[in-house]
């Protein structure tokens, strides 16, 4: 029996735009199987006047700590400077802001999840998410049936496994409340965990947020439907993704992060999306998803990319993709 599924991503707060997805959805003659969401459910964390102070303050002690303990997030270190400081002076001041809006945007983020999960439950299939590099590390606390970061699940016979984030910080997070994502050079050499995680499990379907390196992944392609068009962008993909990709070939592979990459893309066997954002974002007034449907094997078999105009709620077909 074959299984279809709606893939989405970085919805960046446009809520709304989301419910239109959820009604599509709930509304079809040919009923969904799966909701997949790779990652980038938030957006912001501050007003522009926290905003302003933020940045003031995290710069200010990101110089000093890095002069000390630069291994420490800024949480950690402006607790340190609190305890060992009983006396206020300038850098026990701007510590204890910190820790302030750090609760600031900590209760704001966690207001929007409590919302999102309130939609979520208006919907009728399965939904699971991995986090974004604009999620939270409290995320998991409001999605305990949906959340699958490092975590595997079984559905109509074929294995899920999720792998969230990305090696971008957003300057207007706190870093202390991002989940963490391990994949970089250090002193023993390249690590990374989503190559690890994903490779033990050898999953049916991956779930990340970072698309695999040279896949779905060029920075700057604009509108191109299909990725790997012509470009002067360049790729920003996870290289431990790919060698996963390469070396176990998984059916399919959802990923997000790189809005405008959107499309689908062959690696050996595999086959690896990204459905762009669904999400209106700055300048784009509209959010694309993508309808996947895997055969009896758990095999690509097609694909729709659509795109919702988030002003009129209009949803129409962009691109159509087969099997090859």
């Amino acid at each position: 029996m074959n299984i279809r599924i709606v893939c989405c991503a970085d919805i960046h707060g446009d809520f709304s735009t989301f419910e239109l997805l959820k009604d599509f959805v709930n509304n079809r003659e040919e009923s969904i199987d799966l909701i997949v969401c790779s990652g980038d459910l938030l957006l912001e964390s501050f007003d522009n006047k926290e905003y302003q102070k933020f940045k003031a303050v995290s710069t200010a002690l990101w110089q000093a700590k890095h002069s000390v303990w630069s291994n420490l997030l800024l949480g950690e270190f402006a607790h340190r400077i609190i305890s060992r400081s009983q006396k206020s002076n300038k850098i026990h001041d701007m510590a204890k802001r910190y820790l302030e809006l750090l609760e600031i945007a900590s209760k704001r983020m966690r207001a929007q999840y409590k919302g999102f999960k309130e939609i979520l439950g208006e919907i009728e299939p399965t939904v699971l998410i991995v986090p974004g590099n604009y999620d939270c590390h409290f995320m998991a606390d409001y999605f305990e049936d949906e959340y699958i970061h490092l975590k595997t699940k079984t559905i109509k016979n074929l294995t899920f496994a999720g792998y969230g984030g990305a090696n971008v910080v957003p300057s207007h997070i706190p870093e202390d409340l991002l989940v963490a994502y391990y994949e970089g050079q250090t002193t023993k050499g390249f690590i990374s965990e989503p190559y690890s995680f994903l490779s033990s499990q050898r999953p049916d379907v991956a779930i990340v947020h970072a698309p695999p390196y040279g896949c779905c992944d060029v920075v700057g392609v604009g509108m191109n439907m299909i990725s790997g068009g012509s470009s002067s962008g360049g790729h920003a993909g996870s290289v431990g993704i790919r060698a996963y990709i390469v070396e176990q070939n998984p059916n399919l592979v959802v990923s997000g992060h790189i809005h405008e990459a959107m499309g689908i893309e062959k690696l050996k066997d595999s086959y690896v999306i990204n459905p762009g954002n669904l999400g209106r974002f700055y300048d784009r007034d509209y959010g694309t998803f993508m309808e996947v449907e895997l055969d009896g094997d758990g095999k690509f078999s097609s694909a729709v990319l659509y795109r919702i105009d988030g002003q009129h709620g209009r949803i129409k077909v962009v691109e159509k993709f087969r099997k090859c």
